[in-house]
């Protein structure tokens, strides 16, 4: 079983410390935009880096928000377990774009509610107010260049498919209900193949801004999440606001 590490090499930009801002002294809400494959531990760094700053001035947007109402057919296709959830062409990434443009002008935004058991977006939105700091994560959340080319930093988390395959399992069979024999049949059918299309390319948009981390068994987000949130602080005291 080849590992996520090896198909993110190939795209891979230079190792190096958190250090450079894409728009420094730039006015405006700082964009974190936080990507990785499932189980990767994006969502964790994502909420770690939030705790590490001031958490009442930071708010964590989610890929999740941003699925699109499915058709009867591709409904009847999810609840066969037939439908790919890891495809850029489940989300409304047009919708994402257009709420992160609105945030980082400061305005107050709507931000959709899935739900994952109708498989439709919710009638109501959830109401943010202006933020200082916003970080997005998804597992797509780099693919739409749109969103890529706005982020202050872009973040990658890469662990190796037998870690994330291993983590996804033990969460979707604890907490979500599933046969062991299932998360295995979606992985190889679905997940690992979008991975590999749609995700791993991801790490090519680091760039000068970017942040590689690696995050297999044994390895602590720790230090990377602390070195950020510094380097975060520094650049908002230049922009005038304290965290």
């Amino acid at each position: 079983m080849q590992s996520s590490s090896a198909a993110v090499q190939l795209f891979k930009a230079p190792t190096q410390e958190p250090s450079i801002i894409a728009n420094p002294g730039a006015p405006g809400a700082f964009l974190i935009v936080v990507c990785g494959g499932s189980a990767s531990g994006k969502t964790m760094f994502a909420h770690k880096l939030a705790a590490r700053l001031n958490s009442e001035r930071v708010f964590i947007l989610s890929m999740d928000n941003f699925y699109r109402t499915f058709t009867e057919k591709e409904k009847k296709d999810i609840a066969k377990e037939m439908f790919n959830f890891d495809s850029p062409h489940a989300l409304d990434m047009n919708c994402a774009h257009n709420i992160i443009v609105k945030m980082k002008a400061g305005e107050i935004v709507g931000v959709p509610n899935y739900s994952f058991t109708k498989h439709a977006r919710e009638a109501n939105t959830t109401l943010v107010p202006p933020k200082d700091v916003i970080i997005f994560e998804g597992i797509l959340s780099l693919h739409d260049d749109r969103i890529a080319n706005l982020a202050d930093k872009k973040v990658f988390v890469d662990a190796s498919e037998k870690t994330r395959l291993s983590r996804r399992v033990d969460r979707d069979v604890k907490e979500r209900g599933r046969i062991r024999e299932s998360v295995y049949e979606q992985h190889s059918k679905f997940v690992e193949p979008a991975y590999r299309a749609f995700i791993a390319p991801c790490a090519q948009k680091l760039g000068d801004n970017g942040l590689l981390v690696e995050n297999n068994a044994g390895q602590d987000l720790e230090p990377h999440v602390n070195a950020l949130a510094d380097e975060i602080r520094q650049e908002m005291l230049r922009r005038g606001i304290s965290l």
